[in-house]
C-alpha cells in the first residue's frame, strides 16, 4: 500500500505529469492559454514544444497585427530564449530581421544574449540604435550577458553619447561584466544610488548585485536607510542580500579548500 502511495506522489509531482496540462493548453487552447502555456513551459525550460515556439514565433494570422498575436510572438520569442536550445539561435535571428513590433524585438534581443551566435553581436548593435527605448535598454543590458568583448567599444560610444542615467547605469553594468574599467564603473554605480530619480536608484541596485560587487554593500546599506520608494528599496535589500551570500559562500569555499589542504 505505501509503495503505491509513493509512486503515486512521484508521478503526480514528475515534470512530465505537471507540464501535460500545459502541452495540451499550447495544442488545444485559445490563443490567450497557448501564449500562457509557452510562458510557463519556457520558464520550465521544457524543449518539448520547440517546433510550436517556433510556429508561434512568426504567428500573424490577420493582416493586421493584433495585440494578441503580438503576445504570442512575445511569449514565443521569451521560450526560445529560456530553455537554452542551440537549435533556438537561428530562428530568433531569422525574426528578429522582419519583426516591427518593439515588445517582440525587446524579447528577441533578451532571449539572444542566452547564445553565442556571432550575428547576435550585430543585433545588439542594430537595438542600440532602435527608436524604441525599450529595446535600446535591452541591448545595453543583454549586451552585458552576451559573450562578445568586441561590443565594448560600441557600449563605451554609447555612454558618452547618451544623457539617461539608467542607460549609462545599464553601460557600467555591461563594461564590468566585460571587466572594462570594471572598478571605475563600479564606483559610478555606487555614487549613482543617490541619484534624485528612483528608476535609476533602481537599476544600480539591480546592476551591483549582478556584478557582485561586494564592496558596494555599505552604499547599498546607506542607501536603504533613506529610501522612500518601496520597489527601489526591495531592490536594494535584494542586492544586500546577494552580495552578502558571495561573501560568505567565498569564504566557506576557502575554509573548505584549507581544510582539505590540512587533510591532504
Amino acid at each position: 500500500m505505501r509503495a503505491k502511495i509513493v509512486f503515486v506522489l512521484l508521478v503526480f509531482f514528475s515534470p512530465l505529469y505537471a507540464e501535460s496540462p500545459m502541452f495540451r493548453q499550447l495544442m488545444e487552447g485559445t490563443l490567450e492559454q497557448k501564449t500562457q502555456a509557452m510562458y510557463h513551459l519556457g520558464y520550465a525550460k521544457s524543449r518539448k514544444p520547440f517546433w510550436l515556439y517556433v510556429k508561434y514565433l512568426g504567428f500573424m494570422p490577420q493582416e493586421r497585427d493584433e495585440m494578441s498575436a503580438i503576445q504570442c510572438r512575445e511569449a514565443a520569442a521569451d521560450a526560445l530564449g529560456r530553455i537554452k536550445d542551440p537549435r533556438a539561435a537561428k530562428y530568433l535571428l531569422e525574426r528578429w530581421e522582419v519583426e516591427k513590433q518593439p515588445i517582440v524585438k525587446r524579447k528577441i534581443i533578451f532571449s539572444l544574449r542566452n547564445y553565442s551566435d556571432e550575428k547576435i553581436a550585430d543585433v545588439i548593435r542594430a537595438g542600440l540604435k532602435d527608436e524604441d527605448e525599450r529595446v535600446v535598454f535591452e541591448s545595453v543590458v543583454s549586451s552585458a550577458y552576451y559573450k562578445n568583448e568586441s561590443l565594448n567599444g560600441d557600449i563605451k560610444s554609447f555612454m558618452d553619447k547618451t544623457d539617461d542615467i539608467a542607460l549609462k547605469a545599464a553601460c557600467a553594468f555591461s563594461l564590468i561584466r566585460h571587466n572594462s574599467e570594471a572598478d571605475e564603473n563600479a564606483k559610478f554605480l555606487r555614487e549613482s544610488l543617490t541619484n534624485r530619480n528612483p528608476e535609476v536608484r533602481y537599476w544600480c541596485a539591480f546592476f551591483l548585485g549582478e556584478a557582485d560587487r561586494v564592496e558596494a554593500i555599505r552604499d547599498l546599506e546607506r542607501a536603504l536607510d533613506i529610501e522612500y520608494r518601496y520597489y527601489v528599496a526591495r531592490q536594494i535589500d535584494l542586492a544586500i542580500i546577494r552580495l552578502r551570500f558571495e561573501i560568505k559562500a567565498n569564504r566557506d569555499l576557502r575554509e573548505y579548500n584549507e581544510h582539505e589542504h590540512i587533510i591532504k
